[in-house]
């Protein structure tokens, strides 16, 4: 019972780690296209105005202008895998605690049964033990 509920809850995990990624990708691809549009308003502004864009200082500020976009959308990749790092991560928690309580409740059931038989107590359960004598020896 345990098992499958984590392996639900384990399942879930791991559509959510999907999603993320696809959210991240979507939002990445958003950003970059925005930065195009912005690169080629600031182009034709510069153009208006009479000045080459592609020399000088206007060079210049539309390759930070460019390259500040790209950080953001890697950026925001490294955002979207780490968050999908975490949903895995908690989905193989949850895998490794339904498997720990399944093999948790199998040796409950396993003792138990053990012990009805008057078994219990050969393999650690039950107190049906004999008591043990301790002697002390002296050293020679």
């Amino acid at each position: 019972m345990a098992k499958a509920e984590a392996n639900a809850q384990a399942n879930i995990a791991d559509q959510n780690a999907r999603t993320a990624r696809l959210q991240a990708g979507v939002r990445e691809d958003l950003i970059r296209r925005q930065n195009r549009a912005k690169l080629g308003e600031q182009r034709a502004a510069v153009a208006q105005s009479g000045f080459d864009p592609n020399t000088g200082s206007l060079l210049e500020l539309q390759g930070d202008s460019a390259a500040a976009g790209e950080f953001d959308a890697l950026t925001t990749r490294y955002e979207g895998a780490l968050q999908a790092l975490s949903f895995s991560t908690q989905a193989d928690s949850l895998r490794r605690s339904g498997k720990a309580a399944a093999r948790t409740g199998f040796l409950n059931a396993a003792g138990t049964l053990l012990s009805s038989f008057g078994l219990g107590s050969k393999y650690g359960g039950g107190g049906n033990m004999a008591p043990v004598e301790t002697r002390i020896i002296p050293r020679g």
